[in-house]
């Protein structure tokens, strides 16, 4: 380390410090200084800002704090972490094995964002964190010590942590939550950088902390599972749903999600590697993620971390059976995805055309705000196939949020009882105070009653919606609800969330001047 090994590592441990649950008190300059250390991924920074992606306005951005505001401060964290991940693998002397955990390391990050985007109380961005973070002390292990660190993982294949231990004293986890701790990062993080022992993991009650300690586990797990195993595509859909099992008390319905996981974590790393010209991520990472997704068996020969065939057969993975629920907690079926007509409806919807339309409104001298904000409700009505879509708005000033739009049965129904503040202690409030999206599969969940406000308990047309922030410069100026009459299983695919975020972007930057 006193060679200056490890290159990016300190500067991730410093964007740690300084953005970790502290990002209403960093200023900008503070931020900026942090990211502009480094000129890779200062400049890296910069050319994302400028992308599609993040900048649908495609204005000019020529510096961090240009950057900061147009990308917003938890996307900054979490794109910067994976830009650095990825700089690391590029600065060393090239070993491949170095790019490899690299690419664990994003995997189980987009794993764990895409599994936190449909859970109300685990916050995506800090999910992505702590799941890439759960492979620091591996970093650390490949780039000062290979030789030792190829030792330690031919043991492993028969020995499991015990051959690391043998060769370091302890574990990657333990040396990544050492040195972090050394760090003084918060609590919040260092509590995911637990081993999570089958005894352990079974006494975890359902609260927020042990959900996002399940959720980076499982994460880091699966991508391990994803990338290193060699198993057939019959022996990974098993081992994938017994390793979902695991967490079933503490993160349900996950096992369903398993291949959209995949596919969430395909997608986000393609966008690394194409947006942000990234080259040195190994290739074949993301033929392996493909191969998973479609079933198909990986080659022998592609195995992720380079290391001796062990003679002895992997030993088959337990099975956990599904508890049935009992009758005082049990929930409404979920119905399919979306009906054929919705599925076809949604499929021939285009956003990328309503961000061209919204823009052409706002330009035209037509686009007044209630213009703008009716054609926002128009689009993600039709976007999402939603026979309900709501939108709360507030005036300047105000610190309640009124519905001002809307379209079916629920938006005449409610009229002036459906207020939401940002103060309030339910998925509104989250939505509001962390500038996200929140997706609710039933409404009937006993553990999502608790978080809907009075009048939509009451609201049978709503027992499915997802929640849309619509923020301006920084701040959360409305929020958009498309929801369905039946429960289901409500899935926002990667590209479909980007897309999303460009059209509310777009509007938030035209209704200021159209106001």
């Amino acid at each position: 380390m006193r060679k200056e090994a490890v290159a990016c590592l300190p500067e991730i441990v410093k964007l740690m410090r300084t953005l970790s649950h502290n990002s209403s008190r960093v200023s900008v300059p503070e931020l900026a200084e942090v990211i502009q250390q480094d000129p890779v991924i200062f400049s890296k920074v910069l050319a994302a800002a400028n992308t599609l992606g993040y900048n649908p306005g495609r204005v000019p951005v020529t510096t961090v704090g240009q950057a900061i505001h147009i990308i917003g401060y938890e996307r900054i964290r979490t794109l910067a972490i994976s830009l650095l991940l990825v700089e690391q693998t590029s600065r060393s002397q090239g070993a491949e094995e170095q790019r490899e955990v690299a690419a664990l390391a994003l995997t189980a990050g987009c794993i764990a964002q895409a599994a936190a985007e449909s859970r109300v109380m685990i916050n995506a961005d800090e999910a992505f964190v702590c799941a890439s973070l759960r492979n620091f002390g591996r970093i650390i292990m490949v780039t000062c010590m290979l030789d030792d660190y190829r030792a330690a993982q031919e043991l492993a294949e028969s020995s499991g942590d015990d051959g690391f231990r043998k060769t370091f004293g302890l574990t990657p986890l333990e040396l990544g939550h050492q040195l972090l701790l050394a760090a003084e990062l918060p609590e919040e993080i260092l509590v995911t950088m637990k081993a999570l022992p089958p005894e352990a993991l079974a006494a975890l009650n359902a609260t927020p902390s042990a959900q996002m300690l399940a959720l980076t586990d499982f994460s880091a797990h699966l991508a391990d599972l994803l990338l290193t195993s060699s198993s057939n595509a019959a022996e990974f859909a098993v081992q994938s749903k017994a390793l979902a099992n695991r967490y079933i008390h503490l993160l349900p319905d996950l096992t369903s999600e398993i291949m959209p996981l995949i596919e969430a974590a395909t997608e986000q790393l393609n966008h690394f590697i194409t947006a942000l010209k990234i080259k040195s991520l190994p290739p074949r990472t993301l033929t392996r993620l493909r191969q998973r997704g479609k079933s198909i068996d990986p080659v022998a020969s592609l195995r992720l971390i380079a290391v001796k065939p062990s003679p002895k057969p992997e030993r088959a993975p337990e099975t956990v059976a599904k508890a049935a629920p009992s009758p005082a907690s049990a929930t409404p079926a979920l119905a399919p995805a979306a009906s054929a007509a919705e599925s076809q409806a949604a499929a021939d919807f285009c956003w990328q055309a309503e961000i061209d339309r919204l823009a052409a409104l706002a330009s035209s001298g037509r686009g007044s705000r209630t213009a703008l904000l009716a054609a926002m409700v128009d689009s993600v009505h039709r976007g999402f196939a939603a026979p309900e879509c709501l939108l709360f708005s507030r005036a300047r000033g105000a610190s309640a949020y009124e519905l001002t739009h809307g379209r079916g049965r629920s938006f005449a129904s409610l009229g002036s009882r459906a207020i939401i503040r940002s103060t309030d202690r339910t998925v509104f409030g989250v939505c509001l105070t962390r500038g996200e999206n929140v997706v609710i599969h039933q409404t009937a969940d006993p553990k999502i009653v608790p978080y809907l406000p009075d009048w939509l308990r009451r609201e049978s047309s709503l027992c499915s919606f997802v929640l849309l922030p619509l923020t301006t410069d920084g701040q959360t100026d409305g929020v958009i609800l498309a929801g369905w009459v039946t429960a289901r299983q409500v899935v926002i695919a990667p590209e479909q969330a980007r897309l999303i975020r460009s059209l509310l972007a777009a509007l938030g930057a035209t209704q200021t001047a159209a106001a």
